[in-house]
């Protein structure tokens, strides 16, 4: 079915950048993520926002809570019973930036979008392959986690390394590099 059929897509409100804090009651989100902070709300929910302008548009954010979402991102209020991660995630996977319309800054155009054809699996379905994906994504998070601490202790070693040398606490006035093909 057709886009808008799933989610009623509207971009967000105009925010000048002297009201923006870094600190603040409520997040303001741009088309790109977090832009900072500011004292008043646009919305309240669990939504999906997807990138208006500039060279990301197309990238899908969550946003949950009471937050401000400007006029550089795409709201996306879910029409009926539909699952925010699988919908999310479908809008993610249709490269959105390929809709883009060229220009000096890239944009999407929000009536553009909304007609274009998406699967629609009931609910049930949705709500399976959200599971799939958290199970997935968690195994991939956990390899990252895992190579992320190899990484750390292999920096770790080479600035101590690096300090031993430069305080002479181990000696390489002999060492040379391997020349190549040499194994040992």
């Amino acid at each position: 079915m057709k886009l808008k059929y799933v989610a009623k897509l509207q971009s967000g409100e105009a925010i000048t950048a002297d009201v923006i804090r870094e600190v603040g009651d409520y997040p303001v989100f741009g088309g790109n993520g977090l832009r900072g902070y500011t004292a008043n709300y646009t919305n309240d929910g669990d939504f999906i926002l997807i990138g208006r302008q500039g060279a990301l548009c197309g990238n899908i954010n969550y946003a949950a809570g009471k937050f401000w979402a400007s006029e550089h991102a795409v709201v996306a209020y879910l029409r009926k019973p539909t699952n925010i991660l699988w919908f999310g995630e479908l809008l993610r996977a249709m490269n959105l930036n390929q809709y883009s319309q060229a220009a000096a800054q890239p944009g999407l155009s929000v009536d553009r979008i909304k007609n274009l054809f998406v699967p629609c699996p009931n609910y049930q379905e949705q709500n399976e392959i959200e599971l799939h994906i958290q199970s997935e994504t968690a195994a991939i998070n956990t390899l990252i986690s895992k190579y992320q601490k190899q990484i750390d202790l292999m920096q770790e070693y080479r600035t101590s390394l690096i300090s031993q040398a430069v305080t002479g606490k181990i000696d390489v006035r002999e060492w040379q590099p391997k020349k190549k093909g040499e194994t040992s």
